[in-house]
């Protein structure tokens, strides 16, 4: 993921947008960004799942819990057991998990934005909408 982060250093808006700055259709997105900037980086091209790929490997690796794992990838109960866990209520222990997982990567000037916020967490870095 930090090969990816560097072709976004320094940028702001939408994290794929078309050359004048406007959203793009999920479709266009590999064509416009992601393989262009894999590309220029000179890695495998993939696409849009590389993001969930790379984030599932992550937490696995950090032994994080199979139930967190689960919802944190944004999958669909798989069990009826998931209901009762009341994970989405459990903010402290996700957040415990979240900061000793981390995400991976870094991104460029990620440490300076940090710094200057005046409630000591990271800034906004890059806005991301919803396409659709």
């Amino acid at each position: 993921m930090a090969f990816v982060a560097e072709g976004f250093a320094g940028c702001t808006g939408l994290v794929f947008s078309k050359p004048d700055g406007s959203q793009l259709m999920q479709r266009d997105i590999l064509k416009h960004s992601l393989h262009p900037i894999l590309k220029k980086l000179g890695l495998e091209q993939g696409g849009p799942n590389i993001f969930r790929r790379f984030r599932i490997t992550r937490l696995e690796t950090a032994e994080v819990p199979a139930a967190l794992q689960h919802t944190w990838s944004g999958h669909a109960k798989s069990q009826v057991s998931e209901v009762y866990k009341k994970l989405l209520k459990q903010r402290e222990w996700r957040l415990r998990w979240a900061k000793k997982t981390g995400t991976g990567f870094a991104l460029p000037g990620h440490q300076q934005a940090a710094a200057k916020a005046s409630n000591g967490k990271p800034g906004k870095l890059l806005e991301v909408r919803k396409v659709g």
